[in-house]
Order: structure tokens, then sequence, then C-alpha cells
């Protein structure tokens, strides 16, 4: 017998709801981005995370792992670069020098989901597309506005900041040189 006391009475609130948000559209703002090494052959993701910020889901998350530099598939770097750029549009970027330049941006992602690649039992969320609040993407770009910020630090996560600004469209440092 294991001596523990427990009073649930004094304990606020009730079970997070881990369960998948269904597939649609949803106002969202990214709050963490993180580079980060996918395998040991030198494959690099960037990890973003979104918070939902409107609707009976509003605070629930969900991330994606965009790979950005692939040495062994040019397919799927490119597959990222094509989804890194549909964000970036979305929220307004040209382009950036600093993951950060993605935080607290606010636009609409499309959630669907996907089976676990090792567990057909196990799904999870995805953003499929992101879209500028208050409409569909038309493909064109803003002008950049300021300069960019300091190149990201690999590894360490951030956090939204209380405003952000468009940078010019300047070769991320993560691409690496071709």
């Amino acid at each position: 017998m294991a001596g523990f006391q427990f009073n649930a009475n004094a304990v606020e609130g009730d079970v997070k709801d881990f369960s998948p948000i269904p597939n649609g559209k949803y106002e969202a703002v990214v709050v963490k981005t993180e580079m980060t090494p996918a395998n040991d052959k030198g494959t690099e993701q960037l990890k973003v995370d979104w918070q939902i910020t409107a609707g009976p889901l509003a605070n629930r998350h969900v991330t994606n792992w965009i790979t950005v530099n692939c040495p062994t598939s040019k397919e799927a770097q490119e597959i990222g670069m094509r989804f890194l750029k549909n964000v970036c549009e979305s929220v307004g970027l040209a382009g950036f020098t600093d993951t950060d330049e993605l935080l607290g941006r606010g636009h609409i992602i499309d959630i669907g989901q996907r089976k676990d690649n090792r567990d057909a039992t196990k799904v999870f969320n995805e953003v499929k597309r992101c879209y500028p609040s208050g409409g569909v993407a038309t493909g064109a770009m803003p002008a950049p506005v300021s300069a960019p910020a300091p190149a990201a630090t690999r590894g360490v996560p951030h956090t939204a900041p209380a405003a952000a600004t468009a940078t010019a469209g300047v070769k991320p440092p993560w691409l690496g040189k071709k």
C-alpha cells in the first residue's frame, strides 16, 4: 500500500480535451516556433505551434513540423518550402530571417487530420493550409516594411512578442547554401 493523500475538491478545473480538433477553418495565431533536427542525416524542421483564438475551441493548439532542409529528399524539402510560403503569405510576410517574425501573427488555419505512420489507430491534427484573416489568400505579397531581425538560434524555442512586424524578404539562414 502506498501512502498518498488526495483531495479532489482542492483541484480546480477539469481534464483537458486532447481529442482531435474537427476538420475546418479556425482563426489562430502563431504562438511558438523552434528549429529542430529531424534525424541524424541533416534534416531540419521548423516546428510551428498555433493557438485557436475564437469559438468554442479557443485556446486549443495544433503543431506542424515543416521540413526546411532535407539532404535525402528534395521533394520533402520542396513540400515544406511551399507550405512555409503559404504560411508567410497568409500573415503578410514576403520572407523572414528569424522565426520570431511569425509569432503573434493571426490568420485562418485549415485543420485536417492524419494517421500516424507507425500506428494507424492514432489520429493527429495538422494545418493543411493557411489564409489571411478575413478571406482566402490571393497570392500577392505586400512590400517589406522594416529591416530584417537577427538570425534565429537553433533549437531555442521562441514565444510570441507583443507585436510583430513584416521584414525584408531575405533568404532564411536555415535554408543553407546551394
